[in-house]
Formats: C-alpha cells, structure tokens, sequence
C-alpha cells in the first residue's frame, strides 16, 4: 500500500494538539486541577484579598496557564514553521514487514518494532514511536474507505492500538 501527501499548516497543527492529548503531555486531570486553582484563588482573593498566599497561588496558576498556552497553542505552529519536512511532500510505502518513508532529502525503510503503537482520531492516524515521536498521517491520504480498512488492518496486524482520550476526535 502506498500513499502520497503534503501536510498544511492546519493540518499539522490540528493533529499535533490532538498528539499532546493522546501522548498524556496534557491531560483532563491538569485542566480539571488548574480550573479548580483558578475557583480557589477567586474565591480567596475575594474573600482574604490579596495577600501574600493568593499572590502566590496567582503566579503559580499564570505560568501553569501560560506553559499549557504555548505548549498547546504556540509551539505547534512555531514547530511547523521551523521545520521543512513538515512542508515537503511524503511518499509511505506500508508493507507487511515495514515501511518505506520518503521525503526531501530523506528516505528510510523503518520496521514496525520502532513503533510502539498506533492511535486514530476523526482526520489522523499516529504510528507512536514513544512519549513525543510520532508519524502523523492525514487519514485523506488514503484513497477511500477501503484504503482505511486496508491500512487498518495491516496497522492492527502489527501494533497495538492507544485509545485517544474521550473527546479526541
């Protein structure tokens, strides 16, 4: 099975920020725990004032907040921009024993022991290598369903699957 594609920015971006979800780096429970600290400082701060503890609390949920912003909302663009492979055309080659991977100036065979797993949202396939390396592919690279299905079931033949969050679609 082979397939051909070029990734927009959108696109790239859009199926980084669902990778940081299904990777864990950004969870429900530290949005559930940073929503929770912001009610909290809230209502102290209008309660207490502000002293010096709700000065604290304040500073530590601003550089939560603003670490989660740039992880989630700057650094994929930045990473997009920064890198020419995203912009280059990818040609897979997906075999029974591996695939072959091109792109400008770069062409691998790589067998399916480098990867760890494979998960799926509604646009995206990842083939996981481990916590931050992954292989992104636009599931429209693939001609119509049954080209899903093919790669599919070649995919689960091979790697296991991670289940995406709820709500990573």
């Amino acid at each position: 099975m082979e397939i051909e594609f070029t990734y927009t920015k959108k696109e790239w971006v859009d199926g980084r920020r669902k990778y940081l979800f299904i990777s864990k780096v950004i969870t429900r429970m530290q949005l559930f725990v940073m929503a929770l600290m912001a009610v909290f400082f809230i209502i102290s701060a209008a309660v207490y004032g502000f002293g010096v503890i709700n000065i604290a609390l304040g500073v530590v949920l601003a550089l939560l907040a603003l670490e989660l912003v740039f992880i989630y909302v700057v650094q994929p663009g930045m990473l997009y921009k920064a890198t020419d492979k995203y912009h280059s055309r990818y040609r897979l080659v997906f075999r029974e024993d591996g695939l072959l991977f091109e792109t400008q100036g770069i062409a691998s065979e790589l067998k399916w022991d480098i990867y760890t797993g494979y998960a799926r949202s509604r646009e995206y396939y990842y083939l996981l290598q481990g916590k931050m390396n992954y292989t992104l592919i636009p599931k429209r690279a693939l001609s119509d369903e049954r080209g899903r299905e093919d790669f599919e079931k070649l995919v689960k033949s091979v790697l296991p699957e991670v289940k995406a969050p709820a709500g990573i679609k």
